[in-house]
């Protein structure tokens, strides 16, 4: 298996991940102010602290719906996404100009 299809598969994986997201809009959780980012050209810009502090902002909330495992998980997918989009120009250049 290529690197490629490792970053294919992980990337993947983060994605179904996010779609699995199940918004709900009330007073308590901001609906509408500073939606935080989830599309790849935005999570790439996003430092490692700067996710961990958004996933804890959201926890409380992603926990009604996702194993904490799951939610783990995705701090660690974010990581291998930054590491992957400085590492590998194919996938920068996709991101990129998507």
């Amino acid at each position: 298996m290529s690197i490629k299809d490792i970053l294919k598969s992980s990337f993947s994986r983060f994605q179904h991940g996010v779609l699995d997201i199940q918004a709900e809009r009330d007073s308590k959780n901001r609906a509408g102010e500073d939606l935080p980012p989830v599309l790849p050209n935005q999570l790439v810009k996003v430092t490692g602290r700067d996710f961990i502090n958004i996933v804890s902002w959201h926890r409380p909330h992603l926990e009604k719906f996702w194993e904490p495992i799951s939610i783990d998980k995705i701090e660690s997918q974010h990581k291998k996404l930054l590491v992957a989009y400085h590492s590998e120009p194919l996938l920068k250049s996709a991101i990129f100009h998507q």
